[in-house]
């Protein structure tokens, strides 16, 4: 009875005693002594592709990402440029800097005392002009002269502070040996006083002439112990600055030229003779010799200011002068504006241009010690 339910059917060779024709096939085993699997699987080839996939796509991302962020570092962003600015290296600073600080700050505070109290007496009536503009004029010279001391009692930029002590003390010398002068109220008359008054009479020197031969005095000692101070205080940039001193000195000559001739000019033109002080060779004395050494002053720092290290020590010269400078000239304007019997002189709008031209050689060098460092290249 053959082809019956007994007899067996010859099953295929692939899976012959195994007992597993009706069950699902199993996974590939490895190959005996090998180890490795001899049949793939599809899922998992994907799903490994996928993984490489991810982490290839990951990495480049992450390395685009970076190379981005370097490039970007380099770049200057809206906020403003990644370059640090340049450096500024302050060093130990001398005590006696501080003194220095202390003495200018003393004269600055005489100085603004100087309008409250008349300049001279006579005959019982007080010659002087007290009002808002006696202390509004002096604004250039407390500013500069006044943040100076600040500084160098601090300690915070130093030098800064020393080359403007350097610079307005040394033109200080002219204003005490002029104000000396006046107090020898039995050679002089009412027309020397910086009155702009037309008559001529005996006076007597007042406390506000004597507070300013202490101001001048207090800063001329500022100039001499800062000069003492300045190789004990160190500070030091990243030499930027060195490329552009030539032009800064050639520049600061001629304004410091053109300042002194000024100053040999100052009011020499006046309404009624002998109601304003002559020209400075015309002087003698006393005053002559202040006049001289003020220019002197000026034509020497304007020379010499560019040469000042580090850069900023550029800025504190010339901007000294330019303290000095302007608050001599606006004093000047507000003599002619109050006095009937002095005019504009050459020798005064002269001065303010020399000024205004220190102020600015002061702001560029400014400028230039904010700007920031190139950066590198890679």
């Amino acid at each position: 009875m053959s082809g019956s339910a007994g007899t067996p059917t010859a099953k295929p060779a692939d899976s012959a005693g195994d007992g597993t024709a009706d069950q699902p096939a199993s996974p590939p085993r490895p190959a005996a002594g090998t180890g490795k699997v001899t049949a793939r699987r599809p899922a998992a080839d994907k799903a490994g592709a996928a993984g490489k996939a991810g982490a290839a796509g990951k990495a480049g991302a992450a390395g685009k990402a970076g190379a981005q962020g370097k490039a970007a570092a380099r770049r200057p962003t809206a906020a403003g440029p990644a370059a640090s600015p340049p450096a500024l290296v302050v060093g130990p600073v001398s005590p006696l800097a501080r003194v220095a600080g202390g003495l200018a700050l003393a004269a600055i505070l005489v100085r603004l005392a100087v309008p409250a109290f008349p300049v001279a007496e006579a005959d019982g009536r007080e010659l002087g002009a007290t009002n808002a503009f006696d202390w509004i004029v002096l604004l250039p010279l407390v500013a500069v002269v006044g943040g100076a001391g600040v500084l160098c009692v601090l300690g915070r930029l130093p030098r800064l502070g020393l080359a403007v002590l350097l610079a307005a003390g040394t033109a200080a010398v002219g204003p005490l040996l002029r104000s000396t002068a006046l107090l020898d109220d039995a050679e002089r008359s009412s027309q020397d006083l910086p009155l702009g008054l037309g008559a001529s009479f005996r006076y007597e020197a007042g406390a506000g002439l004597w507070l300013l031969v202490v101001a001048a005095g207090l800063l001329l000692a500022a100039f001499a112990v800062a000069a003492v101070a300045w190789s004990g205080t160190a500070m030091e940039d990243e030499g930027g600055f060195d490329g552009l001193r030539p032009r800064f000195a050639a520049i600061g000559l001629a304004a410091g030229t053109f300042g002194a001739i000024a100053i040999g000019m100052r009011q020499a033109d006046s309404l009624v003779p002998g109601a304003a002080p002559p020209p400075l060779l015309e002087q003698g004395g006393l005053a002559q010799t202040g006049g001289v050494l003020l220019a002197a002053a000026v034509f020497g720092w304007g020379a010499i200011a560019a040469t000042l290290r580090p850069r900023l020590a550029t800025v504190g010269a010339f901007a000294g002068l330019a303290a000095v400078l302007g608050t001599d000239a606006l004093i000047t304007l507000l003599l002619v504006r109050r006095s009937p019997v002095v005019g504009v002189a050459a020798g005064g709008v002269n001065e303010a241009v020399a000024a205004a031209v220190f102020a600015l050689l002061a702001f560029g060098a400014w400028r230039l010690s904010a700007r920031p460092a190139p950066a590198e290249e890679e």
